[in-house]
């Protein structure tokens, strides 16, 4: 199922990198950004946390809750998030039932196009600034996997979903400011 603007978002209820349960109707009268990550040691989304870690209290002034998505296990996400992501909502998701319900795509093409220069751009930059995946890394869910962002309303319907199409791509700061309140 392919969500889109309009549509009412799906509840699930996934553990958070503590074991606490999370459900994403709990947050039903607030503003929620849902970001689906690729896995915990991706350079490009461990980039992509800081940007959002960075503009944390803005979106936190605008009453949205961010709530971060990844395959990887509570263990390797602990490991490589960064700390100040505490007030951020980090859930796991090893089967990628959430990934599917939402839609999240996986394209090896978009793979192959981020590997071969498409955006290579945004690779070379994570990886001078240190967002660098050791040699022997477990990468947990598919490598082909795409980010996506959902902006949802305070009633649970999805105002704008992105869906990147290549490895490094999120959505631009642009679309997250016109959800915030005027």
């Amino acid at each position: 199922m392919i969500l889109k603007r309009g549509d009412n978002a799906p509840n699930f209820a996934l553990k958070d990198i503590n074991g606490m349960y999370h459900k994403l109707h709990s947050h039903k009268g607030r503003k929620v950004m849902l970001c689906f990550n690729r896995f915990a040691s991706c350079p490009l989304c461990r980039m992509d946390m800081d940007y959002i870690i960075h503009h944390q209290e803005i979106l936190s002034r605008a009453g949205i809750d961010i709530i971060c998505v990844f395959p990887s296990p509570s263990r390797v996400m602990e490991h490589y998030l960064p700390q100040k992501s505490s007030s951020l909502t980090l859930l796991t998701d090893p089967s990628e039932l959430t990934y599917k319900m939402f839609g999240v795509g996986k394209s090896a093409f978009a793979l192959c196009l981020s590997l071969m220069g498409v955006g290579w751009g945004k690779g070379i930059s994570a990886y001078r600034r240190g967002y660098k995946s050791p040699p022997n890394t477990d990468i947990h869910g598919a490598v082909s996997r795409l980010p996506a962002e959902f902006l949802i309303d305070e009633q649970g319907r999805v105002v704008d979903a992105f869906r990147a199409g290549t490895i490094g791509q999120f959505m631009p700061w642009e679309r997250i400011e016109a959800f915030m309140p005027s």
